[in-house]
């Protein structure tokens, strides 16, 4: 049997933890793309490349992940692509090094 402390001790826990999980999450939300690709997350339900098609921009990678791909676009294509359903358009320099794909 779970008790009341115990339970509330779980609950603290889990606030903590997800204040430490999400905080580099928004971080990254946080970077303005500057130019080269742009990490596009969009919502389960939607794709990465219509997303990014219906913005303006270009996929760099051939495949897009489930909720994520990389693309590039001209100054205003960060702005469209939220307002075609992306959740966070951050810079992906970084990602596409290691994924190996040219800026």
């Amino acid at each position: 049997m779970i008790t009341r402390r115990a339970s509330g001790d779980f609950v603290g826990l889990l606030l903590i933890l997800t204040t430490v999980l999400t905080a580099p999450l928004l971080s990254l939300a946080a970077m303005p793309p500057r130019g080269g690709p742009v990490l596009v997350i969009v919502a389960p339900w939607d794709n990465p490349d219509t997303v990014v098609s219906l913005a303006g921009g270009r996929p760099v990678l051939p495949v897009p992940a489930l909720m994520a791909t990389l693309a590039t676009g001209d100054d205003g294509f960060g702005r469209r692509a939220v307002q075609q359903g992306a959740w966070i358009v951050a810079d992906g320099g970084w990602l596409a090094a290691i994924c190996g794909a040219g800026s």
